[in-house]
Parts: C-alpha cells; structure tokens; sequence
C-alpha cells in the first residue's frame, strides 16, 4: 500500500447529528408515583408506576395481596427484581404472572415484563418479538407509556444495530405516541429522540418516507428530521417559521418553541444529555474525533440528475461472475429498487467486451457516471483511456486516476488501517500483529504496521499451528489485531491471554452467522461492514439469489448497493466534510485522494446477535 493512501479518522455524523445522544436512554418521569404500603392492594394503574419500594416489599405487598391486586403487586415484583439486576428472580416472577393471567390485557402485560427482561438480558431482537404482541391502545395510560417508552428503546437499538427497517417503523410509532402520552420536559425528550431516530436514517430515505405517507402527523415528523439533517442554517430558519402554522397542533412544536423561538436560529446543537434509569441498560457512545477533516477536490464531486444515464460494468460471465460480478449487479439493482431512483441503468459485461469498446459506446450515449470496473486490470485500462465520465470504482485504481473518479476498497490494506484507527481511538499503544503467511494476511498486517508506527509490533505464525505463537512478544503488548482467516482467528485467539483485548477485521468473519466461531471468539472487537453482522430481508434476498454468497459476494454487493446512494447524494455529502452517509458497506465519507472511506460497526463478539 503507498504511504499515505488511506486516511481514516472517526467523524462526527451531522447527517443524523444525534446518532451519539440516541445511544443514550432517556429517564422519563412519567407520572407521580403512589405509596403503596404493604397492606394496601397495587391497582392496575399502580402497576407501571416509577419504583418506590424495595424487592421485599414488593414481594411482602404481593404476599398479602388479594387475587385482584396480587397480579398488580407480581408486575412491580417482577420490575423491581429487573431493577435490582436478578434476571433469574425476575423471570421466575414472570412464569407465576404467565400462569395467573387470566384475560387478553393481562397477558399483554406480562409480555411488557417479558421484554423488559429479555432486553434487560441484552436480547432486544426477542424483546422486540415480546413487545409485538401487545396491545398498548386498550392500556390504562400509565402501561401505555411505559410500553410504549420500552418499546422505543429496544427497536431504537435493534435499528441502530441492524438497519431493519421492521424496527425503524415500530420505534417510530412508539415515538410518535409517547409524544402524545407525555408532556413539558418529558414530550421534548421524547421528540428529541424521535427526531434524531429519523435523523440517522438518511436524508434520502426521508425523502422517500415523507412521498409515501399522507398522515399529517407523520408528515410533520418527516419534513422537520429533514431540516435537521440540514447543515444549512437557512433551512432550518425556515422550518422554524412555517412549522407551527402548518402543523399548528403537532407535539413536534415543542421543539420549535424551544429552540428557535428565542434566538430565531437552529444552530444548536440539539444532542439530548439524559441519565439512565435502573431498569434499562445504556450503550456508550464512541467520543467523536474532532482532528481536521479532509479537503474534497471540487472538481471531483459527482452530480448527475435525477434521471442520468449511468453504465455499470462488471464481469457478467466467465470465472468471476457468480463470485463477485453478480452480487455487485444485485446490489445495484437493489438500490435502485428501495430508493425508487429514477437512473437509466445499463450493465456491460467486462468479461464479453473490453473495456476500450465499452467506452467508445458509452460516450457518444449520453452517459453521466459509471459504476464499476470491479477487477483492477480493467479499471486500469478505463483509466487509460481518459474517457471523461465521472467513475465510482469497486476497486483501488494503480496509476492515473482522475479527478472526478471515486473508489471503494474492498481490500485487506484497508481493513490494516481501519484496525490501526480503532486500537489508537481505543488508547492502546503496544498493539502486537498476528498474521500468517497468506497473501491477504500479509497485507492487512503492513498496512496496519504502516497506519499504526513504530511503537506496533508484529508476529509471522503457521496457519493452523498454535504452537507458533510461542515466538510472538506477547507479554509486552497492550493489545492484539489479528490479521487471519476465521478459522485461524479462533485458534490463535484460545492460545491468547485472557486479559488482552483482540482485535479482529473483515477476513476473520465469514459473512454469517456461526454460533461456534462467535462463542470461541467471544470477548474479541470485529470491524465489519454493518449488514454483514445482522440478518435482514435485503441479506435474505441476496442469499436467495446467489446461495453461496460468501463475505466477499456480500461486501461486493454492499458496495454496488452504496454507490447509487453515493452517487444520488454525494453533492450534499460534499458540502459539509465532516459528514457520513448510512451505507451497507459502513458509515461513508469522502476521502483523500478519491477514496471512499467506509467506517465499519465494531462490536463485541458474543454480543453481535441476539
């Protein structure tokens, strides 16, 4: 890898500025809260009331409860057994609430306890299930509000995760009506929450939300996550002064009133600073690196129109079709598909034609930007032959790129430098390199040996051999990458300490869920492409399509699926450089030197799925 190539740094996200305040979870004081004596009888009411008591007087209360209120005092039993960390308490409680259930209400109720254990548990993808269930329109308007106010946060965090949109849609609409369950301070934490949930999805999925809905409600929602995701200062004057006469009775004008209003501008920064209540677990966010950003060549900003012509080329036949020209071409055309654009596609087989008589076709056609060449040798030739249309690569072009052409990197150099980025971000100073002696191996490890400096150290071992180990200095590193294969990932990793802390990267993670691999791995940090590490009916549609999809169809894929969104929005990604774009393949920005720079989701392995 040249030195220099990659420039990676953690950018704080304006496109959806309230990603980091999101991963917080908010404490409501959502209503007064009851004294309940030990002698008294809890009311259905009572039941989702703030806590007052401790678990042994909840359990006292529902000892000496009557039928009626025992099943009330059983709830705050189960809640204050969650609070006080014993899941084991907690559930036994709900398998008594489960057998004394005796109608459709209180059977909703206890899936309310249900989910707030399993997401309690960390499994939110099953709270969610639980939470499905329930009724909350025939609540009384206190266990409304707290299902609702729970339901936010697990599918708040499942979205966050996974990019489903299932669960966008049931956060929303817990949002929505939490908003009209709560008042003062509270209804403003909820909008907040709300609007920067919507935030993060993306100006143009907004777009796309706001054209498909006639609720004036949830137009009244679109239309301001929209000006927020603005960087203009003019936009958001703007929605400030037609807001509330076009949404006169919207919850969201508690946000207009609070902060435009006084000063008449909306440049502030509207991140929500909450605390964490007992009964949930928070997510820390990653502190954003405020380092400067890098500059964008004007020339290089691709905008085409709405209906442009574009040429995607790809090998459609011969030895890397099935492997990797395929996936990219669906993930074309599954971009084109959810975000109804309007480009005039066409595909050109690079394995049929040469790329020289590709061109001579495309540039007497009209043709405003090319997708592609996917292997480097033809990318090369394109590059060659100065063509003047404007290219996103799937590959790192050698020698003679043009201004106006922009390139992801599917390569191990790449994952090198994004692994050195996160130890340095994560305060280690020692990292120890393992890899073996594989091509990809080798990569990964100089370029993270480059990126890093001197202060990393690196360590050659035998596939398969553990005993290898034996040579590498481990005592005195702070932290591990290891730059290998899955399977080598897991027995280099058994034969590690305990107490360092491993770092693992795209070629040690196989592109799908395997139990075993994750629970011999666990406790090691994986940087991965987002939709890599969740199920989901755009990774299910892909597997239907191409059975033996493995990592690299899959990322390919990712990468032919983000540069429709790139190419749709890279003129506004453009005018602030400090923003991301929501991809498959990462949190997208604008790099050096034409790269486009994809920040993986690091998580901790045995907690990538619930």
């Amino acid at each position: 890898m040249t030195s220099g190539k990659h420039i990676v740094k953690v950018k704080k996200n304006k496109l959806s500025s309230a990603l980091c305040a999101m991963l917080a979870v908010c404490a409501l004081s959502l209503s007064g809260c009851g004294t309940l004596e030990p002698s008294a009888q809890a009311t259905s009411s009572q039941a989702f009331q703030h806590l007052s008591k401790s678990v042994d007087e909840y359990s006292e209360l529902a000892d000496k409860s009557s039928d009626e209120g025992r099943f009330n005092a059983l709830i705050l039993l189960a809640r204050a057994q969650i609070s006080a960390g014993d899941a084991d308490a907690a559930q036994s409680t709900a398998a008594t609430l489960r057998s004394e259930a005796k109608n459709s209400l209180q059977k909703d109720e206890v899936a309310i306890i249900d989910g707030l254990i399993l997401s309690q548990l960390g499994n939110n993808v099953s709270a969610s299930k639980a939470l499905a269930k329930v009724n909350p329109s025939v609540m009384n308007e206190n266990a409304a509000r707290y299902y609702h106010l729970l339901n936010f946060k697990v599918n708040e965090k499942n979205y966050l995760k996974t990019k489903q949109e299932r669960y966008l849609k049931s956060a929303f609409r817990s949002g929505r009506e939490l908003a009209q369950l709560t008042s003062g301070k509270d209804r403003e934490t909820v909008c907040r929450r709300t609007v920067a949930l919507l935030e993060s999805v993306g100006a143009s999925k907004l777009g796309s939300m706001l054209s498909n809905t006639n609720d004036r409600i949830d137009r009244g929602y679109f239309e301001y996550a929209l000006a927020e995701t603005s960087a203009s200062a003019e936009a958001k004057n703007l929605l400030a002064a037609s807001f509330s006469q076009k949404y006169p009775d919207h919850p969201l004008n508690i946000l207009v009133n609070a902060d435009h209003s006084a000063t008449g501008s909306a440049d502030q920064d509207n991140s929500v600073k909450t605390s964490v209540t007992s009964e949930t677990a928070a997510v820390t966010p990653v502190a954003a690196d405020e380092s400067k950003a890098v500059p964008v060549n004007a020339k290089g900003i691709i905008n085409i129109a709405k209906d442009a012509k574009i040429a995607v080329l790809l090998p459609l036949s011969g030895r890397y079709a099935k492997s990797v020209g395929e996936p990219a071409k669906l993930g074309v055309l599954s971009a084109l598909n959810n975000t109804k654009a309007n480009y005039k596609v066409s595909f050109y087989d690079t394995a049929k034609s040469s790329i020289d008589s590709i061109v001579q076709n495309i540039k007497g056609n009209g043709t405003a930007l090319i997708i592609g060449p996917l292997l480097k040798s033809d990318l090369n030739t394109l590059n060659a032959s100065q063509c003047g249309i404007p290219v996103i690569a799937l590959n790192t072009p050698e020698n003679n790129r043009p201004d106006n052409e922009w390139y992801f990197d599917l390569g191990p150099d790449y994952e090198g430098v994004l692994a050195a980025a996160k130890i340095k971000a994560d305060g280690f100073k020692k990292p120890l390199v393992i890899a073996t002696q594989d091509r990809q191996s080798s990569r990964a490890s100089n370029a993270f040996l480059k990126a890093f400096g001197p202060s990393a150290a690196n360590c050659s071992v035998e596939s398969g051999n553990a005993q290898t180990l034996g040579k590498c200095r481990i005592a005195g590193s702070d932290s591990v990458y290891l730059a290998t294969s899955a399977p080598d990932a897991v027995i280099f990793k058994a034969s590690l300490p305990a107490t360092i802390k491993v770092y693992l990267t795209d070629q040690s993670y196989e592109g799908f869920n395997n139990s075993g691999q994750q629970l011999a791995l666990k406790g090691a940090m994986l940087g991965e492409m987002p939709w890599l590490l969740s199920d989901s009916e755009l990774k299910d549609s892909l597997m239907k399509a191409v059975p033996k999809a493995d990592a690299q169809a899959q990322r390919v894929f990712s990468a032919g699926y983000d540069s429709i969104l790139l190419a749709s929005l890279m003129q506004e990604l453009a005018k602030d450089n400090q923003d991301v774009l929501h991809g498959l393949t990462g949190d997208i920005s604008l790099g050096s030197n034409g790269l486009i720079e994809s920040a993986p989701l690091w998580v901790e392995l045995g907690n990538v799925r619930n």
